[in-house]
Formats: C-alpha cells, sequence, structure tokens
C-alpha cells in the first residue's frame, strides 16, 4: 500500500509524547506533496514540525512547515521539518522549514532535520531550506542536528542552506550541521549556511 498525501494544510495545537508531528506523527513509505503544517507542536522525542519519524521508501515534495516545535526534558531527534529518518529509500525535494525549534535539553536537534540514521539506505535532500530558530543541547544544527551514514548509497544533501538568525547548544553545534558521522559517503554540494 503507498499512502499518499496531496495538498494537504494543518493548523492548531498538536500535543503529543514520542513521534509528533504538525502534519503526521510517523510515516512509513509513502509521499506528500504539496503540504504545509502551521501547527504549534509539543511532544518529546521523534517530534518535527511537519513529521515526527519517517522510515521506509517516501518522496516529499513541496512542502512547508511554519509554527514551532517545542520539547521541554532530556529528549532526542527534533526538527523544525522532520525529526528523525531511517528509511530504505528517501528523496525530499523543495522543502522549507520555518518553525522555530526550541528544545535546550535535547539532542539531535535541526532547523530542517534532527537525525538521518541509516545502515542499509540512502537519502536525498534536494533544494531545501531552513529559516528558523533553533535551540537545544548537544548535535544542533542549523539544517541538520546529526547526520549518520554507514551505508555506501550514502547520504546527499544539494542547493540546501540554514538561514536561521540564532542556533543556540552545548556540545557539536554547527550553522548547517552540528554532527557529521559517517563511515560511507556523506555529500552536501552548493549549500550554505
Amino acid at each position: 500500500v503507498n499512502t499518499v498525501f496531496e495538498d494537504c494544510t494543518v493548523q492548531g495545537l498538536v500535543s503529543g509524547t514520542t513521534a509528533s508531528g504538525g502534519l503526521l506523527g510517523t510515516m512509513s513509505g509513502g509521499s506528500a506533496e504539496g503540504c504545509s503544517s502551521n501547527a504549534v507542536v509539543t511532544g518529546t522525542s521523534y517530534s518535527g514540525g511537519l513529521i515526527g519519524e519517517v522510515s521506509g521508501t517516501f518522496n516529499i515534495i513541496d512542502c512547508r512547515s511554519d509554527g514551532s516545535v517545542t520539547v521541554i526534558g532530556t529528549e532526542n531527534y527534533i526538527g523544525g521539518f522532520i525529526g528523525f529518518v531511517s528509511c530504505l529509500l528517501g528523496e525530499i525535494n523543495d522543502c522549507d522549514a520555518y518553525s522555530d525549534v526550541g528544545a535546550p535539553d535535547s539532542s539531535s536537534v535541526g532547523g530542517f532535520l534532527g537525525q538521518y540514521a541509516g545502515s542499509s539506505t540512502s537519502l536525498e535532500i534536494n533544494n531545501s531550506a531552513a529559516y528558523g530558530d533553533v535551540s537545544g543541547n548537544n548535535d544542533v544544527g542549523g539544517f541538520a542536528g546529526i547526520i549518520v551514514s554507514d551505508v555506501i548509497a550514502g547520504v546527499e544533501l544539494k542547493n540546501t542552506c540554514s538561514i536561521s538568525d540564532m542556533i543556540e547548544g552545548t556540545m557539536g553545534v554547527g550553522g548547517f550541521a552540528g554532527t557529521l558521522d559517517g563511515t560511507q559517503s556523506i555529500v552536501i554540494s552548493e549549500s550554505y549556511a
């Protein structure tokens, strides 16, 4: 079964625990196109402005997140667009995250993506940007908190950027990415912060 979300819009308050997102808490494969969230998201680990956690084989095209993502306490995987990605084959194109991310005691916190971790997977992110302010503890980045790649296919980010006014953290803090950790390919090109 291939689930498709097209031209969906969400507003209001989304409050949950693990895997909270403005549009979806979890997405196990499928596609989302032309979707947006202007929700105020409060949650714990695996929280994102649009989607909390993504896995399987997926495409996300021309989507955006506004609003905010707030996490209280010591949690992990918080993103302005997606909290956590672990996919078989994933592609994200022409997407923007305007959500402010406030998770001052959490790790793996990013303006667009909290964490990608893959051991047999491939992820491409193209023509996408993060604009919101980001606060976290460890592994904090304007675009991605941490990218872990142990696969030959690897991770490729092209024409991506972070245009955040404020990025705050304690250890592993970067304007674009907090931490890159890979025994295999991580390619970042035509990108800036």
